[in-house]
């Protein structure tokens, strides 16, 4: 996957930022992204990759106020 990221235009500057670990069909996305554009996009590439059924998109966007 992480090759599917570095080739993409919106995810390119971001994949070595990308943990993906996958586990009974389920894709976890974990790590910190510049833009809420790259979160989606990386979350829909991953949900792309052969083998996933199901996103658990925990990516967080820097700069962002989470409570």
């Amino acid at each position: 996957m992480k090759d599917r990221l570095k080739w993409n235009y919106t995810t390119s500057p971001v994949p070595n930022d990308i943990e993906m670990t996958v586990k009974n069909g389920v894709a976890a996305l974990t790590g910190e992204v510049n833009t809420w554009a790259e979160r989606r996009e990386a979350g829909r590439v991953a949900f792309h990759t052969e083998g996933v059924w199901e996103m658990d998109n925990r990516l967080t966007v820097a700069g962002y106020d989470y409570r």
